[in-house]
């Protein structure tokens, strides 16, 4: 049973939260009239978190999503580059060329590949169509950068956990309220690496809709030591409120089935 003094200290402890937030619905590179009404509509939801400090993909949309919010909340947004979508990383299937995070479930889910991308944390990159040379390397660099950013906010990674640590970034504390404005590609890898999940089934099993946001939490139960948790996943309730409803943006060529 744990002691008054275990739990008055688990009280105590600290927690940083992520915001990882798709761009709003967009034409190419722009966001369209729905796409800048959903960046509107994040403000408050942003507002009332707290945020404390917001980085972005270099993509114009993803700038654009963050300004309304930065500009309400007098904060600046840090371009960090390795949130831009990696939409280089294109698969064959069927006959055409899709986005890595478009496989098809059916293919992922297949006993043969199933068993092999559960098969450690490195299991995925040995399955065809994710094993090649550029997929890892992506990945491993994506994975570098995202823990960077934890190092700078006090959290270093140790294996599949991390170390509640002193932040390199100057006034950064471990209550820091985190956004991170990017892309649907982009979030699907950000939770499969703070997950420990295998990116393939996050892929084939997630979605996030245009300006969603999905919470990160850094939840320490043990002293020193931070894992994170998914608090909420694509949640556009902030469109509700406004009266808006969510577009299924990257859906593919699925797109019509949902409109």
């Amino acid at each position: 049973m744990a002691t008054q003094q275990s739990l008055v200290a688990k009280s105590e402890r600290r927690v940083t939260l992520l915001y990882l937030v798709r761009h709003g619905d967009k034409d190419k590179d722009a966001l369209n009239e729905e796409g800048w009404r959903e960046a509107r509509a994040l403000v408050d939801r942003m507002r009332d978190a707290g945020l404390t400090h917001a980085y972005s993909s270099p993509a114009n949309r993803a700038q654009c999503t963050a300004k309304p919010t930065c500009d309400a909340l007098g904060l600046t947004p840090q371009v960090r580059p390795w949130l831009m979508e990696a939409d280089f990383l294109q698969i064959q299937q069927e006959g055409r060329k899709y986005c890595i995070w478009d496989a098809f479930g059916e293919n992922v889910r297949s006993p043969e590949s199933l068993a092999a991308i559960t098969a450690g944390p490195d299991g995925w990159l040995r399955v065809p169509p994710f094993n090649t040379p550029e997929v890892a390397s992506t990945w491993r660099n994506f994975c570098d950068s995202i823990d960077a950013l934890l190092q700078d906010h006090g959290y270093s990674r140790d294996g599949a956990v991390y170390r509640v640590v002193q932040p390199r970034l100057a006034g950064a504390t471990h209550t820091d309220r985190i956004a991170l404005f990017c892309h649907n590609g982009t979030l699907l890898f950000l939770v499969a690496h703070l997950l420990q999940l295998p990116p393939p089934l996050v892929f084939s099993g997630f979605f996030c809709w245009p300006s969603s946001v999905t919470t990160i939490c850094m939840e320490q139960q043990s002293d020193g030591i931070a894992v994170p948790r998914c608090l909420g996943l694509a949640d556009v309730s902030h469109l509700s409120r406004a009266g808006l409803q969510p577009v299924p943006r990257g859906m593919g060529h699925h797109f019509q089935q949902w409109v």
